[in-house]
């Protein structure tokens, strides 16, 4: 993919963009392949050398690399008992494709419970969306919670923590939904091993399955 300047941006921002260092590791698809559309996946394989986007529209992008940066520096705090561990990819394989995914962080809460966060850098909208409009990220950390799972982890609740890119403190209290804060918690419900494990069967048959040429 080649990362272009149309909009001017200072030399150092589209370098930051451009050397971006994401692998899905030695694995036939990442969590986040998998929950794309199958179509979606294949041409952007298939076509990749001739992608072309701008540095602006990768700015949140970078934000979030620089996000999952910080998060690695506070859990590698010595005096951190709570972390388990921070930035580590899970491999597994179903139907004889390597499935991977990058856990940002997994941690005990208070009563000793195993915990996953994951953080996005997002809008308030997605607070007033409620549950069905984060469907997305329930799959994700579903997953995500599956894979540790496989590693002999046994995860107890799922979380995202957003960051509000778009947070005001002038609208708090105008509607009942508005975040109290620019970084709020929000809990997604815990599939049973079994839904999970047959949703992740559902989602590699469609990425193998489909013909796309």
């Amino acid at each position: 993919m080649r990362v272009t300047n149309r909009a001017g941006l200072p030399d150092a921002i589209v370098r930051a963009v451009a050397a971006d260092t994401y692998s899905k590791g030695k694995s036939d698809f990442s969590v986040t392949e998998l929950l794309s559309p199958p179509w979606q996946t294949h041409l952007r394989r298939k076509h990749w050398d001739d992608i072309e986007e701008d540095a602006s529209d990768r700015i949140w992008a970078l934000f979030g690399q620089l996000g999952h940066l910080l998060i690695e520096r506070a859990a590698a705090d010595g005096d951190n008992s709570k972390t388990i561990f921070s930035e580590k990819r899970f491999t597994i394989e179903r139907l004889g494709k390597k499935i991977s995914g990058q856990i940002d962080l997994c941690q005990y809460d208070d009563k000793g419970g195993v915990g996953i966060s994951d953080f996005k850098f997002v809008t308030v909208f997605t607070v007033k969306q409620g549950e069905e409009g984060r469907k997305e990220w329930s799959e994700q950390l579903n997953l995500y919670a599956h894979l540790a799972r496989e590693h002999g982890i046994d995860v107890d609740w799922l979380e995202i923590v957003g960051v509000f890119r778009d947070w005001r403190k002038s609208e708090v209290g105008k509607e009942p939904w508005y975040p109290q804060r620019n970084v709020q918690a929000i809990p997604i419900k815990l599939w049973s091993k079994e839904k999970t494990e047959a949703f992740l069967l559902e989602r590699v048959k469609l990425h193998t399955e489909e013909p796309f040429d």
